[in-house]
């Protein structure tokens, strides 16, 4: 369990940050409410510092000489490769990962909307819908086609209209893909669809034990990981090939296909190296307990991050790691390679360019947080990336070791409120099933 502690001053701060859920989609609302629920049963009075700052939590993308990506700090920037902010687009709320075809941006938000920007940063339109988007759009002549927690799959124009809609059972947390005419894309009712991408109907699902995540495509094979614990290998029918299984859940991000080996991480930040047959060729563990990732191949070498705080390069015949290079605060953004520079994004509210040697080359600050004190009641409805209790804020007359607890979410998030030993208050989480 990790720990923050701070001495039992006024000027200090105890810090904890529950800014993601099992699937890593920055879902706090939930986690909040059980934790006013926790609070009021043991009726326990504690006051809080509310902050949305700039964490990167979303993959940036290289287009026509310029950077792009979004920011918990409901912005969506475009700098240079030099690092030169040229311009943010401010969103209702928090915005996700970025699709960019024909100098048009298309992204989704927290609010429910699928967004078009242009690469100069003037907003085009927005498609309303009835759930968060936090997937990648799948961007494909003149049409997008893109999930939402609302559990239906949308096809709509690039001109915001609605060509047609597929409805599931459960939230959509997948990035769809488009193949040979059919639109690939997993949901949490724990089948893999295929529907006709011109007009959405279902040509076949595949079915697992639990939540599906993003497909992609190599030599007519699918891949597929799912929180069953297993990485699926289908085919264009939509029939088993093989599987592969792991001890733990595999995250739900896209795997990182070349020639010979699928490269994918899982949910406690281990990269895996499986051959196109289904066997382990290695597996790489780090110290983190969380793996929220999508691994880059580039000239032999697997980029990724993890909430170690560290980019790690790893060769991908031995296994073994290359260098690694330390940030501020985890790293759930996937690294792009370019002209032998490597961007990636940050929890500590940072871009990053780094060389293939694993050396700074410059980081971009998004903007700062911004705070905005509560009570316990008025801030189960907020959307946010973290909060902050201030020991000076708690009641002592009130607040007893009776705060002391673990909350569960879902079975997978499991957290101390904070209780006071001898003269420290004390935080931490962990995760695991």
């Amino acid at each position: 369990m990790e720990k923050y502690t701070s001495e039992n001053n006024s000027d200090q701060i105890v810090a904890f940050e529950i800014e993601e859920s099992v699937f890593g989609e920055l879902e706090t609302i939930g986690m909040l409410k059980d934790i006013v629920d926790y609070i009021t049963e043991e009726k326990t009075t504690v006051s809080f510092d509310l902050t949305e700052g700039g964490s990167i939590h979303t993959d940036p993308v290289l287009y026509g000489g310029m950077v792009f990506f979004t920011a918990c700090d409901k912005n969506l920037y475009a700098v240079t490769t030099e690092g030169k902010k040229l311009w943010s687009f401010k969103c209702n709320d928090i915005p996700f990962y970025i699709a960019i075809k024909n100098d048009m941006i298309y992204f989704g938000c927290y609010d429910g909307n699928l967004y078009a920007v242009s690469v100069d940063g003037k907003f085009s339109w927005k498609f309303a819908t009835n759930g968060k988007i936090i997937s990648r759009p799948f961007v494909e002549s003149d049409k997008i086609y893109f999930g939402s927690e609302d559990g239906n799959l949308r096809s709509v124009s690039t001109n915001g209209k609605l060509l047609w809609k597929f409805s599931t059972n459960k939230r959509i947390f997948s990035a769809p893909f488009v193949h040979e005419g059919m639109v690939l894309f997993g949901a949490e009712d724990k089948n893999l669809y295929a529907l006709n991408k011109e007009n959405g109907e279902l040509i076949w699902k595949f079915s697992g034990n639990g939540p599906m995540g993003s497909p992609v495509v190599c030599n007519e094979i699918i891949y597929v990981t799912s929180y069953d614990h297993n990485l699926y290998a289908i085919d264009a029918q939509g029939k088993l090939i093989w599987k592969f299984t792991l001890n733990v859940p595999s995250s739900y991000k896209e795997c990182c296909l070349t020639d010979e080996m699928v490269f994918f991480i899982d949910e406690i930040g281990s990269l895996y190296a499986v051959s196109k047959e289904g066997k382990l060729q290695w597996k790489f563990i780090t110290k983190g307990d969380a793996g929220f990732n999508t691994p880059t191949y580039h000239n032999s070498v697997v980029y990724y991050g993890c909430n170690d705080f560290n980019m790690y390069a790893i060769d991908t015949i031995t296994g073994k790691k290359k260098w690694v290079y330390k940030a501020k605060n985890m790293i759930i953004s996937r690294p792009i390679v370019n002209d032998n520079k490597i961007f990636f994004g940050c929890w500590d509210c940072n871009l990053y360019c780094i060389d293939i040697d694993g050396k700074l080359i410059w980081k971009l600050p998004t903007s700062s947080s911004k705070i905005a004190s509560v009570n316990v009641p008025a801030f189960s409805e907020k959307k946010i990336s973290r909060f902050i209790m201030r020991p000076h804020d708690i009641k002592s007359s009130e607040y007893k070791t009776s705060a002391t607890g673990s909350i569960q979410v879902d079975g997978t998030y499991s957290l101390d409120m904070g209780y006071k030993s001898g003269d420290k208050y004390k935080m931490g989480r962990k995760y695991g099933k």
